[in-house]
């Protein structure tokens, strides 16, 4: 199936896909082991929709460096200071890697996550304050009477110790029900912690105002505009897993249309703003990963207009992709054995 994710970035940039869930399989998390291997090609296209057909070859492409692999590495961060990269695995394991020595550890004090269907462990992200208290978010799904809720939670880390302490959770998805499509992304801005909420592969929720399920929650502690009702289920640019249509937008169907879409879906993993300059003229725009899609794409952001720039192919499924202090790229491969790469340019 593919729906549209509200994902924000300076002008209001709507994404389509949703990915299957990835098989619950093990694997060696967080390996040594620096090395590069051979760049992704990259195709271009113009325009707010990204045709598998209107994509040419182009002669660009990245260098790239494989950083050992992890288990189903769902997200990353890079804490304040960029000498030490956090990331999490969907099975509840929480990594800290030490950038100048590649070695990578286990965080001690991670909660204990239901992993099954599409959840376990999700997100994290450093707090504002990380640099004088140590304060991160972490987002994940727990067993729940009715099923699986996902929550995020506060906590603080010790990167010295290797210790997570004082974790409390601060939101809860309501109701708790279903297996899949939890979202639980995160995004601080200013006093601000965004959080995105999935359907829950329910569909209806996501209408219904009554509870948080398939909206954009702001806690005080895409351009998302505030009353903005971005569509789904009632209106898309795909089908549902079955293959059953989800009528497109139109004119007067009172809903948000997006600003860029995707046919075939990409399933976008996250989307980051760049905000470095190792990337010649990159600055300001959305780089995006692709789950089904398999690609990197980037996105130019122009005031209200969203255009679709160039893509790269990679060859796999990508979870997550962040920007290091450096300007270069660092992206996480999906599933066991997911390489952590560093994109630069050649």
């Amino acid at each position: 199936m593919r729906r549209l994710l509200a994902l924000t970035a300076a002008a209001s940039l709507l994404v389509a896909g949703c990915s299957a869930p990835s098989d619950d399989t093990s694997g060696a998390g967080g390996s040594g082991g620096d090395r590069p291997v051979e760049g992704a090609d990259s195709a271009g296209a113009a325009g707010g929709t990204a045709d598998a057909g209107e994509s040419g070859q182009l002669d660009e492409g990245f260098a790239v460096t494989e950083h050992g692999t992890f288990d189903e590495g769902w997200s990353m961060a890079f804490l304040p200071g960029g000498e030490h990269l956090l990331v999490a695995e969907r099975g509840g394991g929480l990594k800290l890697r030490d950038q100048a020595t590649g070695g990578v550890i286990d965080v001690e004090g991670a909660p204990e996550v239901r992993h099954a269907g599409q959840g376990g462990l999700h997100d994290v992200i450093p707090g504002p304050t990380f640099a004088d208290d140590g304060t991160v978010y972490l987002s994940w799904v727990r067993d729940h009477p009715d099923g699986a809720q996902g929550v995020v939670g506060r906590g603080t880390l010790d990167v010295g110790g290797g210790q997570l302490s004082d974790l409390d959770v601060i939101w809860e998805q309501t109701p708790a029900e279903g297996s899949g499509h939890f979202a639980l992304r995160m995004l601080v801005q200013g006093d601000h912690l965004f959080i995105t909420s999935g359907d829950r592969q329910e569909f209806t929720p996501a209408q219904d105002t009554s509870n948080n399920l398939g909206a954009i929650v702001r806690l005080t502690l895409n351009r998302i505009e505030a009353g903005a009702n971005y569509g789904w289920p009632e209106a898309s640019m795909g089908v549902h897993y079955g293959g059953d249509d989800i009528p497109d937008h139109s004119d007067g169907d009172g809903f948000t249309a997006p600003s860029a879409h995707w046919v075939p879906a990409m399933s976008p993993g996250n989307l980051m703003i760049y905000r470095g300059s190792l990337f010649d003229g990159w600055r300001g725009s959305a780089l995006l990963g692709g789950l089904s899609g398999q690609k990197i794409v980037r996105v130019d952001l122009d005031g209200d207009r969203a255009t679709v720039a160039e893509e790269w192919d990679m060859g796999e499924r990508i979870r997550a992709i962040d920007e290091a202090p450096d300007g270069s790229l660092w992206v996480l491969e999906d599933g066991a054995g997911g390489r952590l790469l560093q994109l630069r340019p050649k």
